[in-house]
């Protein structure tokens, strides 16, 4: 299994279901591995990436499907109904859940702006969510501008979830937002909605999930947001017939609140896209796995990261480049930084 990596540190699942850290950790420099206490049966984890050095937070589920969590937790993060930091080392366990089959965490955004969240899918097909509900509701539950320092309910109209997808926080905004598929293959979005990325046709924000039009059969969803003061989030959605429609800020193609499809992607298995995007008009790109193996990206390309052996970027919605010398993928990895795409 991959290690997660985030700023200054990393963290790796071990076969016998401990888990071991190394990097910057409690404030000083940890050079070896050492272990997570109290976890036994881990089987995720997920690592917020963040832009100050001692900042961030973990949480990891376990084989008895209760989750864990620790790193900083003044904003209510580690959903333990309290609102403070524990030893990287020394993870305490989420308030209630015990029915866990998936953990997701968001990034903090720049000090002094922090805003981080932490959710689980859960096997009932519920989703619940903690930490700070500071940006535009992406909690979820309808409420707006507290720290919920144990989980809560992401509201009803999202039932019997199968993924979810967090928008991190960049560039110092509370402005994020969430979007989950459910089993029938429709898509909820929720949070910060100004440019579209919502999908419900609309410029709005909402604090309660709201369906994503024109989707009946969405198999995986993805959201990005930019590291810029005018939030420029989009979302993009893996359909089971192997096309892939995005919605929201579009490098080129601008505002775009209706899913509308990647053309020339038909046969898709497998997507990723930039979660921590550059400030711009043009940042940002994805790449997707087709069934034949290959590979084709598209987006901000100023840095070669479409794989076509130049430096060239295409309009988000036209048709991908195909990445050169790659033809037995199963499985892609994109990532991008706050100061490039």
């Amino acid at each position: 299994m991959f290690g997660s990596v985030a700023y200054g540190r990393a963290c790796a699942l071990l076969s016998d279901g401990t888990v071991k850290c190394w990097g910057y950790l409690d404030g000083a420099t940890q050079s070896t591995p050492v272990s997570l206490s109290g976890i036994t049966g881990a089987v995720n984890m997920a690592l917020s990436v963040t832009s100050d050095a001692g900042t961030g937070h973990y949480c990891i589920y376990q084989s008895n499907s209760s989750v864990m969590c620790g790193g900083s937790g003044t904003e209510g993060q580690l959903g333990n109904s309290a609102s403070a930091d524990t030893l990287w080392t020394a993870p305490v366990v989420v308030t209630g859940i015990t029915n866990a089959i998936g953990v997701y965490v968001s990034s903090t955004g720049n000090s002094p702006i922090r805003s981080a969240m932490s959710c689980a899918l859960l096997s009932d097909g519920l989703i619940k969510c903690w930490g700070s509900d500071l940006a535009a509701g992406r909690m979820g539950d309808g409420t707006l501008g507290n720290v919920k320092n144990y989980p809560v309910n992401v509201a009803s109209p999202v039932v019997n979830a199968v993924d979810l997808s967090l928008s991190q926080i960049n560039g110092g905004t509370y402005n994020s937002h969430s979007c989950a598929v459910q089993a029938n293959g429709i898509v909820k979005c929720w949070g910060y909605g100004m440019q579209g990325q919502l999908g419900n046709g609309s410029l709005l924000t909402s604090r309660a999930p709201v369906t994503v039009l024109g989707i009946t059969n969405a198999v995986k969803v993805y959201t990005a947001n930019t590291a810029s003061s005018t939030d420029s989030g989009r979302s993009c959605a893996l359909l089971a017939d192997g096309t892939v429609k995005c919605w929201g800020y579009l490098p080129g193609n601008g505002i775009t609140p209706i899913p509308t499809a990647i053309a020339g992607i038909a046969n898709a298995i497998d997507f990723s896209m930039t979660q921590d995007n550059a400030q711009g008009s043009f940042s940002g790109h994805y790449c997707a796995v087709l069934s034949t193996g290959s590979v084709v990206c598209g987006g901000a390309g100023s840095d070669g990261q479409l794989g076509n052996g130049a430096a060239t970027s295409t309009y988000w919605l036209s048709a991908p480049i195909v990445a050169s010398g790659v033809t037995n993928a199963v499985k892609i990895l994109v990532t991008g930084t706050a100061g490039g795409g």
